[in-house]
């Protein structure tokens, strides 16, 4: 599924005080990660819908998020964006 960035932004606030059950909350930054992933999406798209799991507390949403940004950061881990990321 592919989000436009104001669908992404209506989705925030239901990210964030839960509404939406972990199993959206994982899917929908897991399809967003995809789509970035795939160049089909900006990642500043996904960095914004981050913004919105600040205060997650599902294991399993966490462990797709931490593994999406370990995948960012091998990619960009020898260009000059590197420290920034960081």
């Amino acid at each position: 599924v592919k989000y436009e960035s104001k669908t992404l932004a209506c989705l925030s606030e239901p990210i964030a005080n839960k509404t939406l059950s972990p199993q959206d909350r994982l899917m929908i930054q897991d399809d967003v990660a995809a789509l970035c992933n795939a160049d089909h999406q900006s990642f500043v798209d996904y960095f914004k819908l981050l913004l919105s799991y600040k205060d997650e507390d599902n294991f399993t949403v966490w462990k797709s998020i931490a593994s999406t940004m370990g995948g960012l950061s091998s990619l960009i881990e020898y260009t000059g964006y590197y420290d920034l990321f960081n």
